[in-house]
């Protein structure tokens, strides 16, 4: 079954993967710390300046955040991860 990530590529949080929102709690990964995720508002999700803290979501899963992330006016790219 394929999986992806979803890149943002517009507004605020461009260049910026889609991951679970934090809500405003704290960070404990050093590594995020200079760039803490950010809430992507309306959604469930937050904004992750590296791939690695995105979410890999299913075919179906995917369409369907691209889907509601779109709505809101975000401009998105779907990018297929790759098998190991």
């Amino acid at each position: 079954m394929k999986r992806f990530r979803i890149k943002l590529t517009s507004g605020e949080h461009a260049e910026r993967y889609v991951g679970q929102s934090l809500g405003g709690g704290l960070v404990a990964n050093p590594e995020m710390q200079s760039d803490p995720p950010l809430d992507i508002h309306g959604t469930n999700y937050g904004s992750y300046a590296k791939e690695q803290g995105a979410i890999q979501f299913f075919e179906h899963g995917a369409h369907e955040a691209f889907v509601k992330l779109r709505a809101l006016g975000h401009e998105l790219e779907m990018i297929e991860v790759k098998k190991p």
